[in-house]
Order: structure tokens, then sequence, then C-alpha cells
């Protein structure tokens, strides 16, 4: 066997290596995308009743949605609960978070994405939610501006 064929098979074998290692990390890849949460955003509303909770809020900090099934303007209100039990803001009526949790009964991670209208005489907040991961919602007693 000549050195050039000999070269060649060594070649030919590193390229087979690399390519199978290459293909076993792309799919260790995509299974940990799979399982690592993906963010969607979420504007809430009602916020201007809650603007002392909304001033100490930072992004990436965890937000907790509850049920409140006795509230009086919407018996399936989900409210926004900061990490130290302040309501923040409530779930849109129409929204496909809404839809997703209580139709389809998801769990769901949820944290701050910002503040908006820093500055401003009322600020907003986004969220981002993850739905698959995290809790499924519970519910607490409807509590007037908490």
């Amino acid at each position: 066997m000549s050195l050039l064929s000999r070269i060649s098979g060594v070649f030919a074998k590193s390229i087979a290596d690399t390519r199978n290692d290459w293909n076993q990390s792309m799919a260790k890849y995509r299974e940990a995308q799979k399982a690592r949460p993906r963010y969607l955003p979420l504007a809430i509303v009602g916020e201007s009743h809650y603007q002392s909770a909304i001033l100490d809020l930072c992004p990436l900090e965890p937000v907790t949605l509850v049920l409140e099934p006795d509230n009086p303007f919407d018996s399936k209100a989900i409210a926004a609960i900061d990490d130290r039990g302040r309501t923040i803001g409530y779930v849109p009526a129409d929204s496909w978070v809404r839809r997703a949790l209580l139709k389809e009964k998801q769990a769901c991670k949820v944290r701050v994405k910002q503040v908006t209208g820093k500055g401003r005489k009322t600020q907003g907040v986004v969220l981002e939610v993850a739905l698959g991961h995290g809790e499924k919602i519970g519910q607490r007693q409807y509590e007037a501006n908490s």
C-alpha cells in the first residue's frame, strides 16, 4: 500500500469521525433547545392601579400568574404577582396566554421583560411567558388594588 493510499484512508476515516461527532453534537444541542424555555412577550393591563409595585420591578424578576375566580370584574381574571406578593397588573382578556392557561391547562414560567415608560407618570410592564415550563396556574382571593 502506497503512502498516498494510507494517508487517504486516514483522512477519509478522520472525515467520517468528524461527521459522526458533529451529528452527535447537533442531536444533543437540539435536545437541549427543546428542554430550554422559549419565552414570548406579553403586555399586561391595569398597571396604572399598581404603580408603587411596578417602580421596584427589574428585568428577569420572576412573576407568578394566579386566577381570581371571585374577581367582580372578570371571573376568569389572571393576576400577575411580583415575587413580593404584590399585584402588578392582569393578563388581557383576549390574550393567547389566557387561552393557553385556562383552556389547555398549561404550566408556565413568567418573568419581567421590561418596564416601559420610565420617567412618565404611569409605567407599563411587558412580561415574558414560557408555556409548558414551570408551575400550573394557582388561585387566590381577589383583593381590590392589592
